[in-house]
């Protein structure tokens, strides 16, 4: 009985941690997503004043 409680422990703690883990990634995966619109917007907005002017 021990030993079952203490594993149901570790894999509730094992679950626990792999689902912050994939949060965290994923807020990680959105601000770089996040930054490349950016500087694609900035390269779309440079590349159409550049056409404006020609």
């Amino acid at each position: 009985m021990f030993l079952e409680h203490h594993y149901l422990f570790w894999i509730r703690k094992y679950s626990i941690l792999v689902q912050q883990n994939m949060g965290m990634s994923k807020n990680d995966e959105i601000k770089r997503l996040k930054k490349k619109i950016e500087e694609l917007e900035f390269q779309k907005d440079f590349q159409q004043d550049i056409t404006a002017n020609i």
